[in-house]
């Protein structure tokens, strides 16, 4: 009687404890949902995480502190995992790799901290909208800066504030939502005149209510599905995506196609760093044109809706750059299958395309931070200094950009956590530049040199400052920057 007693006592223990740890903490972040457990499949399709979010094209990187100017690691992050997407209409189900972004890494400098002693976490971290974005219940959208519309060049993409169409997409989530029918007569509704701000708020929408579906592919269960299951479900691969955003644009009044063809995500490793041959031609991604004020622009709406952290889970994060920029851009990740799909007066190569040397690597928040990563000169990653003078150049990506002097920030490059140089502002910011001496590339350190902006001088933002206003302050005043664009040096 006694164990049998004790075991009943054991067993309420037990189940109390359980009880517990299922309560839910009211001041506490809900736990992320795990897409690798079957049995979320059909559960909602959005996954909160306490994990800062990775973006498309780019890995994590450390956050750095410093102490009169000494780089001390705090912590870092491991590179990401390979996370692929498949295409389901392709023959052999060819894939690619999710493209993410590395967040930015942040630094701080306190000049009336002794040196080598412990440096504490800066607080100045939690005030980086980019990295506390990602730990909020709603997703953010980062629409462009304000200082970038205003143009009076109503074909300018850039120039449009989406303010209107990206709070609009918020009111629909799809759990609420009967058909496709309803939901495009709903998202339309408002810009039934304004064909640009519909197809906006229908690729907000996706950022809100489909996430990837991890857990059919890496289950290797993945199979082509209908608008309707994608909308059901809130789960897709990128011709998911593209087929559900054709139909509601369709319906919606919109001209849109659905493209297929190669997309360069985190797996692409550029021919130049193998030495390899040049593969063949394999179709392992899929996108939309739509045709807006009588010409076709490109979106990517899996790439603008979120990305996969290295836990390889869902994390919402939108990515406005894949709405409607240039062609020429859109097609140094993507070539379409059909060569006329480029939308641009010439068309490249699978050879030019695949053999494009690598870029500068981009930061999470550099576009929206209202810069164009296809204009940073130098223009190419690497940088191979033989003694001479470089150049830095970064341009607004809006040619009509005319910053507000309380919008300016100060444009630094460093090299190994610490300022090396401060860039310039030229024409009401359209450019930034700075010309780097041999003598000042000789203190590069850790093999490169990143670009990054000063967010904090004492206790005042970094928004509104001037070059001169920092250069007599950084020494008497502790100051914090974040990084947008990294490049490798080689001597």
């Amino acid at each position: 009687m006694d164990i049998k007693i004790n075991q009943s006592i054991k067993s309420r223990i037990a189940a109390l404890q359980l009880e517990h740890v299922g309560r839910k903490n009211p001041y506490q972040k809900a736990p992320e949902r795990d897409l690798n457990n079957n049995d979320n499949q059909s559960n909602s399709s959005t996954a909160k995480s306490n994990h800062q979010v990775t973006n498309p094209f780019r890995i994590a990187l450390p956050i750095i502190s410093a102490q009169n100017g000494q780089a001390l690691k705090r912590h870092s992050n491991q590179q990401l995992n390979p996370v692929q997407i498949t295409n389901p209409t392709s023959k052999n189900h060819q894939t690619i790799k999710n493209p993410t972004r590395p967040i930015a890494p942040t630094y701080s400098f306190n000049p009336n901290q002794v040196q080598n002693s412990r440096p504490a976490i800066p607080p100045r971290v939690e005030l980086v909208t980019d990295h506390k974005a990602n730990n909020q219940d709603t997703p953010l959208i980062s629409p462009v800066p304000v200082s970038t519309r205003g143009g009076n060049e109503t074909s300018c993409f850039l120039c449009i504030d989406y303010s209107s169409a990206d709070a609009h997409a918020r009111k629909f989530p799809r759990q609420n939502v009967k058909s496709i029918e309803a939901l495009a007569q709903n998202l339309a509704l408002p810009f039934a005149n304004n064909p640009v701000l519909k197809a906006r708020t229908i690729f907000a929408w996706f950022h809100h209510n489909i996430a990837y579906d991890t857990v059919a592919f890496f289950g290797g269960n993945v199979r082509h599905q209908t608008p309707e299951e994608t909308l059901r479900t809130g789960l897709a691969v990128c011709q998911g995506y593209a087929e559900l955003f054709a139909k509601i644009g369709g319906i919606a009044g919109l001209e849109v196609k659905v493209i297929s063809g190669h997309g360069k995500g985190f797996s692409h490793v550029p021919i130049e760093r193998t030495g390899g041959t040049i593969p063949a031609f394999k179709s392992n991604h899929a996108w939309n044109a739509v045709k807006l004020n009588g010409r076709w622009q490109l979106v990517d709406p899996c790439w603008g809706a979120g990305s996969l952290n290295d836990q390889n889970r869902y994390n919402q994060r939108f990515e406005a750059s894949w709405f409607c920029p240039s062609p020429e851009e859109f097609r140094i990740r993507h070539f379409p299958t059909n060569p006329e799909h480029q939308f641009c007066s010439r068309s490249i190569s699978w050879n030019e395309y695949i053999t494009l040397k690598e870029r500068p690597l981009i930061y999470v928040g550099f576009f929206e931070k209202g810069f164009n990563e296809y204009s940073v000169e130098p223009m190419l990653r690497t940088i191979k200094v033989e003694n001479k003078q470089l150049r830095f150049v970064v341009r607004s990506h809006c040619p009509h950009f005319k910053v507000k002097p309380e919008e300016r920030v100060v444009l630094v490059l460093t090299s190994g956590g610490k300022i090396l140089t401060s860039l310039e502002m030229e024409d009401d910011g359209k450019l930034w530049s700075t010309v780097v001496d041999a003598a000042t590339l000789k203190r590069v350190t850790g093999g490169n040199i990143q670009l990054g902006y000063i967010d904090r001088l004492g206790t005042r933002s970094g928004k509104g400052l001037t070059v001169g206003e920092f250069e007599r302050e950084k020494t008497r005043q502790g100051y914090s920057w974040t990084g947008l664009a990294r490049w490798d040096v080689r001597f």
